[in-house]
């Protein structure tokens, strides 16, 4: 990091500011990148084991080889379908949702390390960033259920958020195991608390 950012101060004759932002914005590109890419690698992953299980036929021949093609075809749906709001719906919460629920599922992404020094936020209070941040999913899915102004709607809202706060429970004991261990919160201290083994 520290050389991109003299790199981008000396060679290409950027101010301390104008470094600041062109790293910012090549970090948040890549991280984009990567984000896309596990999206739809673990999509085709779920998808062929599903397909196995259930004797399906597209996601284990799309495309020849081992049906790499039905993420494609499942993103070209997607974006095909036509966006329905209902007309007795709070369209302001149907519309803000799924977009606090997508920037809760990013912004987590910003403070894992991907190698020494290569983090976006390095915060001394990492993992609790990230437990932070993905609750906010779980507001979007309230949001959702509510600005639809269906009570069926409601209660699977309800029930969805309900089940993903009896997931994050167990998951955050888990990590106080984790934290003890290391003696921070921070990411970058959690992986190199875990050099060499136990």
């Amino acid at each position: 990091m520290e050389a991109m950012y003299t790199f981008f101060m000396d060679k290409a004759g950027m101010g301390e500011l104008g470094a600041h932002i062109t790293v910012a914005v090549i970090m948040a590109t890549l991280m984009f990148i990567v984000m896309a890419l596990c999206a739809i690698i673990f999509t085709w992953m779920e998808r062929k084991v599903a397909g196995f299980l259930q004797s399906r036929y597209g996601p284990m021949r799309t495309g020849r080889i081992h049906g790499w093609a039905q993420p494609v075809a499942d993103m070209l749906k997607i974006l095909g379908k036509e966006d329905i709001i209902p007309a007795e719906a709070d369209k302001r919460l149907i519309i803000f949702a799924p977009l606090l629920v997508l920037l809760g599922s990013l912004l987590a992404w910003a403070a894992i390390p991907w190698a020494p020094g290569f983090v976006d936020a390095d915060l001394d209070l990492g993992l609790f960033y990230i437990f932070a941040v993905s609750s906010m999913v779980i507001l979007g899915l309230l949001m959702a259920g509510w600005g639809s102004n269906n009570k069926w709607a409601l209660y699977g809202a309800a029930r969805g958020a309900a089940q993903m706060v009896s997931y994050e429970i167990p998951l955050a004991l888990a990590m106080i195991l984790v934290v003890m261990f290391s003696g921070s919160l921070n990411t970058q201290d959690i992986v190199v608390a875990q050099q060499g083994g136990i």
